[in-house]
């Protein structure tokens, strides 16, 4: 997948990504009502496995920094139907680390 607007990046997961993502997987405020935060190792693991090999998940990058700043997780909630996101806090079509929300993130 690659989607660009003016100032974001929608595209595949790649493993590159690893730090980028633990940011967000690894921000325990970002995580608070999901589960505990990740440690780097399984922000890898999730990545390689989930995310690039299974194409669960793809990369939101801010076109101006090139950083992985969120990604959007597609879950099969039902038969054939995919597009269910996921936030650390609650559902939102992005998941970005509280750093980058609290900072005013202009997507």
């Amino acid at each position: 997948m690659h989607i660009e607007t003016p100032r974001m990046t929608i595209r595949n997961f790649t493993p590159k990504d690893a730090p980028d993502l633990y940011e967000i997987f690894g921000d325990e405020e970002t995580m608070e009502n999901c589960e505990p935060a990740y440690d780097l190792g399984k922000t890898q693991s999730f990545l390689s496995s989930f995310c690039i090999a299974r194409k669960g998940a793809v990369a939101a990058v801010h076109r101006k920094t090139n950083k992985m700043i969120g990604y959007i997780l597609f879950n099969e909630y039902e038969e054939d139907v995919y597009g269910q996101v996921e936030k650390g806090r609650f559902p939102q079509p992005l998941a970005f680390s509280e750093k980058m929300r609290k900072n005013g993130m202009n997507l």
